[in-house]
């Protein structure tokens, strides 16, 4: 039988739903120019749950964790210079829908931070409008 979280609820959220949680290393030469999660469908809304941010190297650039739509929702922003510090985003358990069908994307805004990401986040097919149970 597989481990249940107690309290929020959240690893069991992933576990019902396809889990797309994943986490990166990079250096200060780092574009983001990868998807960090890639969604698995067109039908899929990837949630945010939480993500993590631990700055290894400080310098004065952005760091924003955000869906790859042509208008992105944003899901974390870290200001210019965070300092060498552990910064905690957290959307509970349901998490926060980001665009259906998108990637998840790091942008950082030069070359300079380093440090390491971690997104906790599941996907699933959310009913369209119009649609009776018997549809899906």
């Amino acid at each position: 039988m597989a481990w249940r979280s107690q309290g929020d609820g959240g690893r069991f959220i992933r576990e019902k739903y396809t889990d797309v949680s994943t986490s990166v290393r990079f250096i200060n030469t780092y574009g983001g120019s990868d998807p960090l999660i890639v969604s698995p469908g067109a039908k899929y809304t990837i949630f945010i749950q939480r993500v993590l941010f631990l700055c290894t190297t400080d310098a004065a650039q952005t760091l924003t964790v955000r869906d790859s739509a042509s208008t992105p929702v944003v899901a974390a922003f870290v200001a210019s210079s965070p300092g060498v510090v552990l910064k905690t985003f957290d959307f509970g358990a349901d998490g926060q829908p980001m665009t259906q069908g998108k990637d998840i994307d790091i942008s950082v805004s030069a070359a300079g931070l380093a440090g390491w990401v971690s997104v906790e986040a599941y996907a699933r097919i959310l009913p369209e409008a119009g649609l009776v149970p018997s549809n899906l």
